[in-house]
């Protein structure tokens, strides 16, 4: 990934999960998990898949995040557009879907 520009200004994290995700000045949005599997080196494991990024010629400014306690529910906002996005995990994979309308 090309460096996004202030990453890390905005974060949820559930020690539930363990989740973790990162909002950006720049409106990118990253979701991670936190893994060990079967006794190996931990590694944190990126879910989005891209999903969660604005387009190219987007302008939807900051993103601000948080993340519910359990980890399986998370939201992403948009002060300059005054807009909010819900999202859930739904399956044991820990993919990502969108509850609500995509704003970006």
């Amino acid at each position: 990934d090309p460096p996004i520009r202030g990453f890390g200004s905005s974060i949820g994290y559930s020690p539930m999960g363990p989740r973790l995700v990162v909002g950006s000045d720049s409106g990118h949005v990253r979701v991670y998990r936190f893994q060990r599997p079967n006794g190996t080196l931990a590694d944190w494991e990126r879910l989005d898949g891209g999903l969660l990024d604005p387009g190219p010629d987007s302008t939807v400014g900051k993103a601000v995040v948080a993340m519910a306690g359990g980890g399986v529910r998370f939201a992403v906002g948009y002060p300059s557009l005054g807009k909010v996005s819900l999202y859930r995990f739904i399956d044991e994979k820990n993919k990502v879907e969108n509850s609500s309308r995509p704003n970006i």
